[in-house]
């Protein structure tokens, strides 16, 4: 359960219809890729229509590669349903709860959600959650078999990822940035996180970054779609965003030129591994730069990103810190040898997690 680990393009023509396909975030794409290259199987589905009876017949686990489940405008209660409903053990990796304030108390669940916690912790071994401030949220709830993995996508590759010390040249113009804009209401503080989400677009701007879309739906049209009429309408939505650069036509013809979205893991990874630095607030788009072998920097702006950098190892600073500093020493921030150090001992936890849960590790 999850997102799938890749979509096949051909399906859907449309970019809204590609984006809805991966969960309307393409980085779901590499928690599922993740998860399912750290364990051995022989087969899987997505396909939630056959049904709870037929997957208790034919399959040994449910498997759900986690994202930010536990948020306070998520209704997890068909999940729930059909788990029940199986009699199958449950594996759940990545689970996080994701909010504004580093209380655990005042994360507020709807009532399917509730229940959903409540059954995996039953069909669950252990619940892999993302760091300790989700751990809190569930002992808060009175839920204690708990262990703090991190995410899957962290573990794809096994020991052997290596970040290579990469030099950069003087205008810093091979670096790709990306940003979480449709989420400023979640973030820490709303105000710190749309200057930092403007902040982040002229940086990428000034540099001519290539900057990578994950949700963003009129940078992903604008990235890959041909249709001319799509293509000023996605520029009139952003013009109500970027105010300032609404009458700049070389703003525009960057964004178009350099917006770019990966639909397959393996090419995004390719795609990355080019490039000399990977900068912003997305985690997986971090974390996807890291496993290229390219130094990054992840630019955290709520619990959520702030709990997996900091068990992760993940090189990382807070939203409120961007605005004081420039792209030449965002890079310097990369702590490699801490990222590497972490990355080992954390490889050997995960992998007695999913021997516990009843999985052959593979990495």
């Amino acid at each position: 359960m999850g997102a799938s680990p890749a979509i096949t393009e051909t399906d859907f023509s449309a970019s809204q219809a590609r984006l809805q396909a991966t969960g309307g975030n393409s980085g779901n794409q590499v928690i599922a890729y993740g998860m399912l290259s750290t364990f051995r199987h022989s087969e899987v589905s997505w396909d939630y229509s056959v049904g709870p009876e037929r997957v208790t017949e034919e399959y040994d686990a449910i498997v759900v590669a986690a994202a930010n489940f536990l948020h306070s405008g998520f209704d997890l209660g068909g999940i729930a349903d059909f788990i029940e409903k199986t009699k199958l053990p449950v594996v759940i990796a990545g689970l996080g709860a994701q909010s504004n304030t580093d209380n655990y108390r005042d994360l507020i669940l709807m009532e399917g959600t509730e229940r959903f916690v409540k059954v995996i912790a039953d069909r669950a071994n252990t619940i892999g959650v993302r760091g300790a401030f989700t751990a809190e949220v569930l002992w808060h709830r009175g839920i204690k078999n708990i262990e703090i993995v991190g995410c899957p996508s962290y573990y794809m590759g096994g020991i052997d990822v290596a970040v290579a010390n990469k030099s950069l040249e003087t205008d810093f113009s091979n670096t790709a940035m990306h940003c979480s804009r449709d989420v400023i209401r979640h973030s820490f503080s709303s105000e710190i996180m749309r200057k930092a989400v403007i902040r982040l677009y002229e940086m990428a701007y000034n540099i001519n970054a290539s900057f990578i879309c994950q949700t963003e739906l009129q940078e992903i049209i604008l990235a890959e779609c041909s249709d001319q009429e799509l293509r000023a309408k996605a520029i009139s939505d952003l013009k109500n965003i970027f105010v300032d650069r609404a009458n700049d036509p070389e703003f525009w013809s960057w964004l178009s030129l350099n917006s770019r979205v990966f639909w397959s893991v393996p090419d995004w990874l390719c795609y990355l591994s080019k490039k000399d630095f990977v900068c912003g607030t997305r985690i997986h788009g971090t974390i996807m730069g890291l496993h290229s072998g390219t130094p990054s920097l992840c630019i955290y702006h709520d619990t959520r990103t702030k709990e997996l950098c900091r068990f992760l190892g993940v090189p990382s600073i807070g939203i409120a810190e961007l605005d004081n500093f420039g792209i030449s020493d965002l890079r310097e921030m990369v702590d490699l040898e801490n990222y590497a150090w972490r990355r080992r001992e954390l490889i050997f936890s995960y992998r007695s997690f999913l021997e516990r849960n009843g999985l052959k590790a593979s990495i």
